[in-house]
């Protein structure tokens, strides 16, 4: 190519590029006018479509100071409290989201429709106080801290629905705790009744055999008096009439068979004072153990002092507080980045303002003038 036809190239991309910022010039109004009305479809956009927010809550075990009042309580052994387990116990029932379920339709943050059947809502209810995701965070090596993350359109009613979901998981908390210490107190309670129970069986069962075996004693012993009348032995000593079968009586040994040689007079005795016992519990060594077991149990001290030192705990009271949080420390974010949205509005617009500029010009290009100027 010679230098004098690289010099008109050269001169005619030259005017080529003079020509194209001339007519974006000429078209400068039709490029804004795009543009604008692109920005302006944008601001309907981010009018009508709500704005979905976020924000965070965290929720953390009560100080060691305030969970100090329970531990007192520990030691009654009914009841385990501390600040880990009421935290545990407050997002176990916020985990389960009936609250929040009943709080968002309380609220009116979503609405069953006309052609909407009841498992249908159900199922977008549930979806919706998804919305409410409660995730653990590790704090330390011994403690988790918890934090409910919140995606919603409306931000006045999710932390309406937030409150009073946390309000009615406190409560449950409160309720538990207190049904729990009564369980076991009445279980320990009936445990000291059986436990009574059984001394008495057996007390009645040591008491029957005495019985039994005193009623087989007087039968033994009014029959040896009797033999005793019959030998004329009232004393321990024989009649003056000789017994020659005596001495291989006494030599085989049994003495119960031989009680007669005492005399009548003892057996008979004897027998009147097996009779005549008023007080059975003297003569019987095993029941003074048994009577102490019934003491100590009927004396035990464990309910009143564990109802005692429940009573000066905050559960049962208003003052309730399974876990720490401030509603007030919550800040919304948008989701929509509005700026965002505007700039890339007026980027596209003006782009989309240039591209219909050179379609306008090319199209005007290869129109003859005869036809642009065609007379009537």
């Amino acid at each position: 190519m010679s230098d004098k036809q690289m010099q008109n190239e050269h001169y005619n991309d030259e005017i080529d590029l003079a020509d194209l910022v001339l007519s974006l010039w000429r078209g400068k109004w039709l490029v804004i006018g795009v543009t604008f009305l692109t920005l302006l479809v944008a601001v309907a956009y981010l009018k009508l479509v709500p704005k979905t927010y976020t924000s965070s809550l965290q929720i953390a075990p009560l100080s060691s100071a305030q969970a100090d009042v329970y531990r007192e309580l520990n030691s009654t052994e009914f009841i385990a409290v501390d600040e880990q387990i009421l935290l545990s116990l407050l997002i176990q029932d916020l985990q389960s989201y009936d609250g929040i379920e009943q709080f968002i339709k309380e609220y009116d943050y979503i609405a069953q429709t006309t052609d909407e059947t009841d498992y249908e809502f159900a199922q977008r209810l549930r979806g919706s106080a998804y919305n409410f995701s409660i995730t653990s965070v590790e704090a330390n090596n011994i403690q988790h801290k918890w934090v409910v993350d919140i995606v919603t359109h409306d931000v006045e009613l999710a932390n309406k629905i937030l409150h009073a979901a946390l309000g009615l998981a406190n409560a449950n908390v409160n309720v538990e705790l207190e049904k729990m210490l009564s369980r076991r107190i009445d279980q320990h309670v009936r445990k000291l009744k059986h436990e009574l129970e059984n001394i008495e069986h057996t007390r009645l069962n040591i008491v029957a055999r005495y019985e039994t075996v005193t009623k087989a004693r007087i039968a033994e012993l009014s029959e040896q008096a009797q033999i005793a009348r019959t030998l004329g032995i009232d004393n321990g000593t024989l009649s003056s009439q000789t017994y020659n079968g005596l001495s291989a009586l006494v030599t085989t040994g049994n003495v119960d068979q031989t009680l007669y040689l005492y005399g009548y007079l003892a057996l008979e005795k004897e027998i009147q004072l097996l009779a005549e016992r008023d007080s059975v519990a003297l003569y019987i060594p095993s029941l003074a153990s048994l009577d102490d077991q019934q003491r100590v149990l009927m004396q035990d001290p464990v309910v009143a002092r564990a109802q005692e030192i429940f009573a000066i705990t905050p559960i049962g009271t208003e003052q309730f507080e399974a876990a720490e949080y401030d509603m007030a420390s919550m800040s919304y974010k948008s989701k929509t980045k509005t700026s965002l949205v505007l700039a890339l509005s007026i980027v596209l617009g003006g782009m989309l303002g240039v591209f219909v500029l050179l379609i306008r010009n090319a199209v005007m290009v290869k129109t003859p003038k005869s036809k642009m100027h065609r007379p009537y």
